[in-house]
């Protein structure tokens, strides 16, 4: 299972697979440009055939991914290595919010990377 962290408001840092539906997520708003935790929906579980590891992340190959000025797709994210072993992955559903932006986290680490999950 990839092993991501998320913050979770009044939990800290939990591992994806233990956030459940009603949970607040951190990620950012474009809109104000600040951090915002957003509701989650539903979670579920899919497999995933290839992913890419992003600054020590691993990232579904379709995945959006923050560069810093655009969204890419993981798999056309400079830096990103093909990691081809077949893994399980989180899906977590994610409230918009009232700003409009799309649900995105922030991936936990040495290094946060912002995804659209």
């Amino acid at each position: 299972m990839m092993g991501w962290i998320l913050d979770v408001f009044d939990k800290g840092n939990t591992p994806v697979d233990q956030i459940n539906a009603g949970d607040l997520v951190r990620g950012f708003c474009f809109a104000k440009n600040t951090d915002v935790y957003r509701a989650v929906l539903s979670r579920a579980t899919q497999s995933c055939v290839a992913a890419y590891v992003i600054k020590g992340y691993k990232v579904p190959a379709i995945m959006g991914v923050w560069s810093g000025r655009e969204w890419v797709a993981a798999h056309n994210m400079p830096g990103a290595t093909l990691d081809g072993s077949p893994d399980i992955r989180t899906v977590l559903y994610i409230r918009k919010n009232a700003a409009g932006d799309g649900p995105n986290v922030w991936l936990v680490g040495d290094d946060p990377l912002l995804i659209r999950p």
